[in-house]
C-alpha cells in the first residue's frame, strides 16, 4: 500500500504514441485481485482505464488462470452518452467478451488482438462488435484494452512466473500460508486444541460451583457449632439454676 501510494505520487508520464487510452499516471504498482475456486486459482481481475468520448472510462478485466481468456469486463465509473457510449453498462454487450482471447500468437510474436470491431465482429476469438453511434467510445475501449494487456501494461507479469497461472495455463493451489476455506474446515470439526480458551464468563461459570460447595460446607459447620453452642449454653443454664434450687 505503501509503495502504491508513493508511486501514484511520482507516477510518470507517457510517450502520446504510446498513450492512446490518454491516462494521466502510469503507475508502476497496481493493486490486482485473485480468485480462487475453493483452494485453486481461478482467475485474476485487473484494474483498466481510459478516455472515451466524454469522460475516463474505469473498470475491470478479468482473464482465467491461463491468462489468455477473458472471463470479464466491466465498467464502475464514466460519463458515456446513455444509450450510445453508456452502451458499455448493456449486459447483452459485456456478454461478448467472455471466452474472448487476449493475445495472437505468431511464432515467438505476441500482441493484443482484442478489440471492438466498428461494423460488427469478424473474428469470433478476438472481436466484440462496436457500439452503434459511439466510435469514440467504442476506439476509448479498444485503446484501454490494449495498453493494459501490453507491453506497457500486465503483459509483463502475465508472462512471468510470478503470475500463478503462468506455468502452462495451469491453475496452481492457493499458497499455503493462507488461511484454508471455512468449507475445508469447518468451525465443528476443529479438534479441540485449535478451539480458543474459555471465555472469562466460562472461567467465572466454573468457579462458582466450588465456591457454592464451600459456602454450602462453611453453612453447615456454622450450624453445627451454633447448635453445639446452644447445647452448651443450655447445659450451662441449666446447671446453674440447680445450683439455685
Amino acid at each position: 500500500e505503501a509503495e502504491i501510494k508513493k508511486d501514484l505520487k511520482a507516477c510518470k508520464k507517457l510517450d502520446k504514441a504510446k498513450n492512446k487510452p490518454q491516462i494521466k499516471c502510469h503507475p508502476t504498482y497496481e493493486k490486482i485481485f485473485n480468485v480462487y475456486n475453493g483452494d485453486t486459482f481461478d482467475r485474476v481481475i485487473l484494474p483498466v482505464e481510459g478516455k472515451g468520448l466524454w469522460s475516463t472510462m474505469k473498470g475491470f478485466i478479468s482473464l482465467a488462470s491461463d491468462g489468455q481468456t477473458v472471463k470479464g469486463l466491466t465498467f464502475y465509473s464514466h460519463g458515456e452518452t446513455p444509450g450510445l457510449g453508456g452502451e458499455i453498462d448493456n449486459p447483452n454487450w459485456k456478454k461478448q467478451w467472455i471466452n474472448k482471447k487476449v493475445y495472437e500468437v505468431t511464432g515467438k510474436d505476441k500482441r493484443v488482438a482484442l478489440n471492438v470491431r466498428k461494423g460488427g465482429a469478424k473474428d469470433a476469438d478476438y472481436d466484440v462488435d462496436g457500439l452503434s453511434g459511439a466510435t469514440l467510445t467504442s476506439n476509448g475501449v479498444t485503446y484501454l484494452v490494449e495498453f493494459w494487456l501490453g507491453e506497457d501494461g500486465y503483459k509483463p507479469y502475465l508472462d512471468s512466473s510470478g503470475f500463478k497461472g503462468a506455468s502452462a495455463g495451469q491453475a496452481t493451489p492457493k499458497p499455503k500460508q493462507q488461511a484454508p476455506s471455512p468449507k475445508v474446515q469447518p468451525k465443528e470439526e476443529q479438534p479441540e486444541t485449535a478451539q480458543p480458551e474459555n471465555s472469562e464468563t466460562e472461567k467465572s461459570g466454573n468457579t462458582v460451583e466450588p465456591s457454592e460447595e464451600n459456602t454450602q460446607t462453611t453453612d453447615k459447620k456454622s450450624e453445627e457449632n451454633t447448635q453445639t453452642t446452644d447445647k452448651k449454653s443450655e447445659e450451662n443454664t441449666q446447671t446453674t439454676d440447680k445450683k439455685e434450687e
